[in-house]
């Protein structure tokens, strides 16, 4: 599945995020604390249910915040197959 696109709201240190993802491939770069181990830890996230940094999923989500949000898009060439995933 090619992952087109990543949305997140309230996840982690991310207050709103929208990413549209290459069809290649992706480099995130920034600065230390600036999100980009986050960004991975949400693709994990939406392929296990589960993070591979912690057990208490209320560390997921952005202080203060009631829920976070964390979305993806994807698209199967071979079954022609578009897909929306999403956890709250």
């Amino acid at each position: 599945m090619e992952v087109r696109r990543v949305s997140l709201r309230d996840y982690r240190n991310i207050a709103t995020a929208d990413l549209d993802l290459g069809a290649r491939f992706t480099v995130l770069f920034g600065h230390n604390g600036a999100g980009k181990t986050n960004v991975l830890e949400s693709l994990y996230l939406l392929g296990t249910l589960r993070s591979f940094r912690t057990s208490d999923m209320g560390a997921l989500v952005r202080r203060d915040c009631p829920g976070s949000r964390v979305e993806l898009e994807g698209y199967d060439r071979e079954l022609e197959l578009s897909t929306r995933l999403c956890v709250r």
